[in-house]
């Protein structure tokens, strides 16, 4: 008895860790003379999984502001109930005193529909800065959303690494 109650310590320790676990989102890269791309939905509507999101829908364009691109790695369940990597990409727009004009949160291995895990900042007044919670961005799901499920609810922190 006292084995098995060892063993469901441990299992419930590691699977806390891995439920509990905060993100890191770390610099990808930073783009100078740059823009979020306009036709962001129109991009995503026509890429499929296999291919890379990084160089496609949220590659900066160019433009008069600094885009940061920031990558969180963790586990989780799929939709298979099984535990695997996922990755999540923070693209945020800058002025050049880094205020935050715009910024996306979005998983990279979507589920069904690609708006389904786009998320677009609320919060007004924001300068980006390394170790910023990614809570303050306020970020809400704008399309094909369920009204009583629009806002991101991970968090993690932004680190400049």
């Amino acid at each position: 008895m006292l084995k098995l109650s060892i063993f469901i310590t441990f299992i419930m320790l590691g699977l806390g860790k891995t439920l509990c676990q905060q993100k890191v989102y770390k610099l990808v890269d930073k783009t100078v003379a740059a823009d979020i791309k306009k036709n962001i939905l129109a991009i995503l509507d026509t890429i499929h999984p296999r291919y890379s999101m990084m160089d496609n829908a949220f590659k900066p364009a160019a433009g008069k502001y600094t885009v940061y691109r920031f990558l969180a790695t963790y586990q989780g369940i799929s939709y298979t109930d099984k535990q695997k990597a996922f990755h999540d990409i923070l693209i945020v727009k800058t002025n050049n005193q880094n205020k935050v004009i715009g910024a996306y949160q979005y998983t990279l291995e979507w589920a069904d529909s690609p708006f389904a895990d786009l998320y677009e900042r609320t919060a007004r007044g924001l300068y980006l800065d390394d170790n910023m919670p990614v809570d303050n961005f306020t970020f809400k799901r704008r399309w094909d959303a369920d009204k009583n499920d629009q806002a991101l609810k991970d968090s993690g922190v932004v680190r400049f690494e």
